[in-house]
């Protein structure tokens, strides 16, 4: 990493860390961690883990309301996607 920048956040916490010219890779400076953004195969992505096995109300109304909005062109149902109770 040659001439870092500190222009763009960091892709781990948000703040300004250390960032290469590309925007592709860089440093943390929150997690001391090094970053790199790079492309994956979909066919080597796998479902990560349910953080909520709940949601409250309010969301599923919200839910609810978009899914009347724009939800056709997304998901054949509303029931498919994981956030139905």
């Amino acid at each position: 990493m040659t001439n870092p920048t500190k222009s763009k956040p960091c892709p781990i916490c948000g703040n300004q860390c250390t960032v290469a010219p590309d925007g592709k890779s860089g440093f943390c400076e929150t997690k001391y961690q090094k970053w790199r953004e790079e492309m994956v195969p979909v066919s080597e992505t796998k479902p990560g883990p349910i953080q909520h096995s709940e949601l409250p109300d309010f969301l599923l109304d919200m839910i609810r309301w978009t899914y009347k909005i724009v939800g056709n062109y997304l998901h054949p149902t509303l029931e498919q996607p994981e956030w139905k109770r």
